[in-house]
């Protein structure tokens, strides 16, 4: 009982985030939207109104092995368990490091319009 007990955090997060994720992406047109389920897919055609009522990005860089391994980072990739207790202090320069990799192969300047452009 208490394995099952000390799991639900955790699953409700897990659930939070994806909901959160749903909802962005019904609500919004994203260049970083992802594909949420078989069923839903990634609604990019599904939108609430006739256009999207708002944009947003959203970047992950996900703390599991085979993702580790993606980033070029397979030294960390045997302590992706750890790594996600974000409470550990020992683990906040792996943690950078993962996000400056994940940044790396992500993040692109198409999916800024020229509305981020800074007016001088």
């Amino acid at each position: 009982m208490w394995d099952w007990a000390s799991t639900v955090p955790s699953m409700l997060m897990d659930d939070a985030s994806w909901l959160n994720q749903l909802l962005l992406q019904y609500l919004a047109a994203s260049p970083t939207a992802t594909v949420i389920d078989n069923e839903v897919g990634s609604l990019e055609d599904d939108l609430l109104g006739d256009r999207p009522t708002l944009t947003y990005l959203r970047y992950n860089a996900r703390l599991e092995h085979q993702a580790l391994r993606e980033l070029g980072l397979s030294a960390l990739a045997s302590r992706a368990e750890q790594l996600r207790d974000m409470s550990r202090p020992a683990n906040r320069q792996d943690l950078n490091l993962i996000g400056e990799m994940a940044a790396q192969q992500a993040v692109a300047s198409s999916h800024f319009p020229s509305e981020f452009n800074i007016r001088t």
